[in-house]
Formats: structure tokens, C-alpha cells, sequence
């Protein structure tokens, strides 16, 4: 759908306007995009060694680095919920992962 489509096409921007291809900024950046940025982001930094700390961080070190980048890389709002999902919630996305063949 055209949605998804621009979703990902927008993945890469910022709410800081510093992002590509488009230098979207703030509500301009499609919400799903926002969205994708910031569970993307998590999920790379509890799940994969090769980010940019050398190694996979605990849920809490995870958002704590998110929180860093809140209002400039990612959607304030939209973090703080992943915040409540993941430590609130007690959603545990390690417990969830699978091999996921396209």
C-alpha cells in the first residue's frame, strides 16, 4: 500500500530534519516511520553485537541509549511508549525472536 510504501521510503529521516532522502522533520516524518525508527533501532541494540556499541545491550541500556537520541533521531512520544510497552508491559523481545525467512 501506499502507506507502507511511504513508511519505509522515510525510515531514515529524523524528527530533527537531519535525516534523508527528504530532510522531513517533526509530523512531516509519516508516523509509521517514526515508529519503524525507533523499534528498529531497539531491537538492533538488544539483539545485535555489530551496533554501534559492540554488543548487545540489556532492555534498559537499550532505551537509555535511545533516550539520548529522543527529539532529534527519534519521536520523543513515541519512544516513551516503547519505554512503557517494554519495562511497564514487561514485554520481553528476546523470548519472541525467530528466523524470519522472506
Amino acid at each position: 500500500s501506499a502507506g507502507v510504501m511511504a513508511a519505509i521510503t522515510h525510515l531514515y529521516e529524523r524528527v530533527d530534519g537531519k535525516g534523508f532522502p527528504n530532510g522531513l522533520s517533526g509530523n512531516s516524518v509519516p508516523l509509521l516511520s517514526r515508529l519503524l525508527a525507533v523499534c528498529d533501532s531497539f531491537v538492533d541494540l538488544i539483539l545485535n553485537s555489530n551496533n554501534p556499541f559492540g554488543r548487545t545491550l540489556s532492555d534498559q541500556d537499550a532505551l537509555l541509549a535511545l533516550k539520548e537520541k529522543s527529539g532529534t533521531l527519534f519521536d520523543s512520544t513515541l519512544l516513551a511508549q516503547l519505554a512503557a510497552v517494554i519495562v511497564d508491559a514487561g514485554v520481553d523481545l528476546r523470548l519472541r525472536q525467530r528466523q524470519v525467512t522472506i
